[in-house]
């Protein structure tokens, strides 16, 4: 799997400092919408939308939830970070190797004797 994007990387990086580990415990903490995540990260709606749901999809960002705003009419999605980033990127958010690639390199081990 391709290691995340500069887009994905911002937006995770701003999702974190939006909602630092130490308030993600409180339920009363405001969570970030997908405007916000995106103003803090400097990066387009258009692409953070798309990407967000990407993230989401992928287990990088988890929903917790509606909010009203001003504006817009309806509740928007808040969003919270499923893993938080300790320093710089972590290794499995940087490179994704998990256990797929271990039974793919036995497979292939196997294959070439």
């Amino acid at each position: 799997m391709r290691p995340p994007g500069e887009v994905r990387q911002a937006l995770h990086r701003a999702a974190c400092e939006l909602l630092p580990r130490e308030r993600s415990a409180d339920p009363r903490a405001p969570r970030p919408t997908m405007r916000e995540i995106a103003h803090r990260a400097q990066v387009g709606l258009d692409v953070a939308n798309q990407t967000i749901k990407n993230m989401t999809r992928a287990g990088d960002l988890k929903p917790a939830g509606t909010k009203r705003v001003d504006y817009c009419n309806k509740p928007v999605a808040v969003y919270e970070p499923a893993v938080y980033l300790d320093g710089g990127l972590s290794a499995d958010l940087e490179t994704r190797q998990g256990v797929g690639w271990v039974d793919l390199g036995r497979i292939v081990g196997g294959w070439a004797r």
